[in-house]
């Protein structure tokens, strides 16, 4: 039961944080950001990697101008030897596809963009043989609407990202 009321409070605070425009709420900068800690004189933000954000724009700039493919970026990524935020040689089609959905590239990072559900999560490999509970709990993805905004460092156009949200729902 305490640890319920503790959990509820940190769950309070961080909503609390993220409406008053924190950025140390979301769990880290996505790629073509660098997360600043807080200091004493000022509060966390985020900066534009300047490695990275070319990378980023390139990506929108291949999908929706060029019209390619997920998987076309990717392999055009990786054979360029573009840095991934791992270090891995290898361009996924899930990261592509995280980074041109992710509105913190227009300016507006998103808090809340899941919530739990209160169920269990679906059980692990390991957890399953054991026949136990992981002690996680499963998630459902939350609409733009209730999502809250926190303004970053914009990389592309509100068009271009507009556009690829598009050119994603048709696919």
């Amino acid at each position: 039961m305490l640890f319920r009321s503790i959990a509820e409070r940190c769950r309070r605070g961080k909503l609390h944080r993220a409406r008053a425009g924190a950025v140390s709420v979301l769990s880290g900068a996505p790629y073509g950001y660098r997360y600043v800690k807080r200091t004493e004189h000022a509060d966390a933000f985020y900066e534009i990697d300047e490695l990275e954000a070319p990378i980023v724009r390139d990506i929108f700039d291949r999908y929706v101008e060029r019209r390619e493919s997920i998987v076309q970026i990717g392999k055009a990524l990786t054979e360029q030897g573009a840095p991934t935020r791992t270090g891995t040689p290898h361009w996924g089609s899930s990261t592509i596809w995280a980074i041109l959905r992710n509105p913190a590239y227009i300016g507006q990072a998103a808090y809340g963009r899941r919530r739990s559900t209160g169920e269990p999560a679906k059980p692990m490999r390991r957890t399953r043989q054991q026949g136990t509970h992981s002690g996680r709990y499963g998630y459902e993805a939350v609409g733009p609407e209730h999502w809250l905004r926190i303004p970053v460092p914009a990389l592309i156009a509100e068009e271009q990202y507009a556009l690829a949200q598009e050119l994603l729902e048709r696919n």
